[in-house]
């Protein structure tokens, strides 16, 4: 049987980043181990370029597929006026993280802009303690595309992790400017 795996980030990549962060990541893995989990596939495939590259020097061309993430862009004039910003995020730590130094560095120096922050995702739950009338957790939603119509401007400010941010080639390919980190 031929086999293929999928990647999203190389794990070990990720895993230096959280260390670089003083991050503990629940899957500690150094480059020749995960190598050596490559090796053990007919086919590796990557959505990221330099991710792509890196295990083209692992395993050689003729094992590695390069499959960057498809997007149908939408053309969005930008508003000359920003009153609803937005984050999509799931749960997972890095987006915790980024959230409250947002919320805790960032967002009270946005006081006076009369500004409104609509947080979209599971990350909801990790701050049903959380209260500001400027800030709405919508959790998940059915209509993701309204979600992005309905604001002015993204935010994704994750600070550690590895790889692509889908989120924000996502915001970029609605038509949404985005603020980001590094």
């Amino acid at each position: 049987a031929v086999t293929f795996v999928d990647t999203h980030d190389l794990i070990s990549a990720r895993y230096a980043k959280h260390l670089s962060h003083g991050v503990d990541d629940a899957i500690a893995l150094t480059a020749m181990e995960e190598k050596g989990i490559l090796e053990s596939f007919n086919y590796t495939i990557c959505i990221q370029k330099h991710e792509y590259q890196q295990v083209c020097k692992w395993l050689g061309r003729e094992r590695c597929i390069y499959a960057p993430h498809a997007i149908d862009a939408k053309v969005r004039l930008v508003r000359e006026k920003v009153t609803n910003i937005g984050f999509v995020a799931s749960a997972w730590h890095a987006n915790v993280y980024g959230l409250k130094h947002f919320l805790n560095h960032i967002w009270p120096e946005l006081k006076s802009l009369n500004v409104t922050l609509h947080v979209f995702g599971l990350i909801f739950q990790s701050f049903k303690t959380y209260h500001d009338e400027r800030v709405i957790f919508h959790g998940l939603v059915d209509d993701l595309i309204a979600s992005y119509a309905s604001v002015d401007l993204m935010i994704n400010p994750v600070y550690y992790g590895a790889g692509m941010k889908v989120k924000t080639i996502e915001a970029l390919a609605f038509g949404v400017p985005i603020v980001t980190t590094m």
